[in-house]
């Protein structure tokens, strides 16, 4: 079954265990280090009315609390709004 999002959503890749982390500062080196807030997803598919420049294999990034999971049977969905975009990684 195909998910095709609409309402200015974004289809993206699932978050792995060890997800692109993007960001930071240089920090002491006894600091602990804890879940980045930002995520860099990779971009599946998009509605047709997103205000967003993007093609599939852009990866976005979000703020990790925007990414929703839609589960309907076995499948699993990611998704987030085009406007928690905060950026787009494009090879160039």
């Amino acid at each position: 079954m195909n998910f095709v999002p609409v309402n200015r959503h974004l289809l993206v890749e699932a978050p792995s265990a060890k997800e692109e982390r993007v960001g930071g500062f240089v920090l002491p080196s006894q600091y602990s280090e804890s879940p980045n807030d930002y995520l860099a997803l990779r971009v599946l598919g998009y509605a047709g009315d997103t205000q967003l420049s993007i093609v599939p294999t852009d990866r976005v990034v979000v703020q990790r609390g925007f990414l929703q999971v839609v589960e309907y049977g076995k499948d699993k969905y990611y998704i987030v709004p085009d406007t928690a975009v905060m950026g787009i990684l494009r090879d160039v």
